[in-house]
């Protein structure tokens, strides 16, 4: 196959009712949302830029673009940490602004527990790192899943929303690619051991 340059990332991808569930909540919220964002003038509203149903997931590796020769490398080393993590249990209930409530660019949900994702990132960017060529990046990782990008900014209140609780079970991750504002799943991991 002709080397071609592959924009990609893995993540943990959402059951489709999970999906559906989130999806609802922006659909239902996104009024309050914007006008709790917006600031004392109507000029002043923040612009919020919604994420699909489709494209919603939680980012652990962000590769950028790596070359499509280097696919079969990073696969296996994704595969060596597989065996080195359980199911666990991915809950959302807080809403956040990401990476500060000071100049958020993201409107995301919490993720929770922040500590087994984090384990997890940086269990898969220790892996890929042994992969020749690729860059990884240095800022640390912060879980987060994002339901909305800020394009303009004024003042932020998001306390007074409830968020009902979606949860799902956690086994395994996948490497996407990232093209044409479509994502493509290239390859899929499983723990080796699952029991359901």
């Amino acid at each position: 196959m002709k080397n071609q340059t592959i924009r990609a990332f893995f993540a943990i991808e959402l059951p489709e009712n999970v999906r559906n569930e989130i999806d609802a909540f922006i659909r239902n919220c996104s009024n309050k949302l914007q006008s709790t964002f917006g600031g004392a003038k109507k000029h002043q509203k923040t612009k919020l830029r919604w994420v699909s149903k489709e494209h919603l997931h939680l980012t652990i590796l962000f590769l950028g673009n790596i070359n499509s020769e280097q696919l079969p490398e990073i696969t296996e080393k994704a595969k060596t940490i597989t065996h080195q993590c359980k199911p666990f249990t991915i809950r959302f209930r807080q809403l956040e602004l990401f990476p500060s409530d000071q100049k958020p660019h993201v409107l995301s949900l919490k993720p929770e527990p922040a500590e087994l994702i984090t384990t997890l990132a940086l269990k898969l960017k220790t892996a890929i790192s042994q992969v020749g060529g690729t860059t990884l990046e240095k800022r640390p990782f912060q879980p987060h899943l994002t339901l909305a990008r800020i394009k303009s900014s004024t003042l932020f209140n998001i306390q007074d929303i409830v968020v009902p609780e979606f949860c799902f079970k956690v086994k395994g991750f996948t490497l996407l690619q990232s093209k044409a504002s479509h994502y493509h799943p290239l390859a899929h991991f499983e723990w080796c051991s699952i029991s359901n």
